[in-house]
């Protein structure tokens, strides 16, 4: 016997009503799954690496050990105008837009002789008293048993960078000498690159540090600043002024 149509069609609706509610529950499983494999993958904790896949720096803390031994060390000092890359190996570097300075940051002098002492007594009838003083010799220098001088490395702890400012048009031919030794010139344009200036007047020798076996950190301060062309030319004539003359003794 048939059902009544009434009933049939109530019981099409209920049917569908479960198919319904089966799908939901199997999407919201998947769903949920997804959920915990990526919240599994971003956010437990991460498995110990293979020590053979581990990465260390380049540089070890307080490298170079070969500064003690006479080694040499350099500022690399880059200037770049304002939005131009200064690394020559990127895609974007343009040569007239960027350039670059070399300065030495280690310095060679004769070691000097050791320190001698001598007695200072006070003029006759008072009582003796003595004073010691230290007696250095700044113009002899210390030589090895077979006779050769030796020489030391000292570290600079001042690096003074001064931009020259000096924007003048000078003939191409007729350059003033005191400034054309200082001049770097672009060969494509012919003009010439700024100026850079390491200023070293007020870096005395006795403000420099031996390097030897006992120094295991070393201070270096960095001052970065521009300088007019006047003050520049007196203050570069006057520092070889006293180096030739020796008046920046050492020590």
């Amino acid at each position: 016997m048939a059902q009544p149509a009434a009933a049939v069609a109530e019981a099409q609706p209920a049917r569908q009503r479960q198919q319904q509610q089966a799908g939901f529950g199997l999407t919201g499983v998947i769903r949920m799954a997804v959920l915990w494999y990526f919240a599994m993958k971003f956010f437990s904790p991460k498995k110990p690496t293979d020590p053979s896949q581990l990465m260390s720096n380049l540089f070890h803390k307080g490298e170079p050990l070969a500064l003690k031994h006479n080694g040499s060390l350099y500022a690399h000092v880059f200037f770049a105008r304002s939005g131009y890359p200064p690394d020559p190996y990127d895609p974007e570097y343009q040569p007239g837009s960027a350039f670059w300075r070399t300065h030495p940051v280690v310095v060679y002098y004769p070691k000097p002789k050791s320190g001698k002492r001598r007695s200072l007594l006070n003029s006759k009838g008072s009582e003796e008293e003595m004073a010691s003083a230290e007696v250095k010799d700044d113009v002899q220098a210390e030589t090895k048993d077979d006779g050769t001088l030796e020489w030391i490395s000292y570290w600079k702890p001042n690096i003074t960078i001064n931009l020259v400012d000096d924007f003048n048009r000078y003939p191409y031919n007729a350059i003033p000498q005191n400034v054309a030794g200082h001049l770097i010139v672009d060969p494509v344009t012919r003009n010439y690159f700024p100026t850079i200036y390491f200023n070293e007047f007020w870096l005395l020798k006795d403000k420099l540090i031996a390097l030897n076996d006992s120094v295991t950190e070393l201070p270096l301060n960095l001052e970065v600043g521009p300088i007019g062309l006047n003050k520049w030319q007196f203050s570069y004539r006057l520092s070889n002024h006293f180096r030739f003359t020796g008046l920046w003794k050492h020590g």
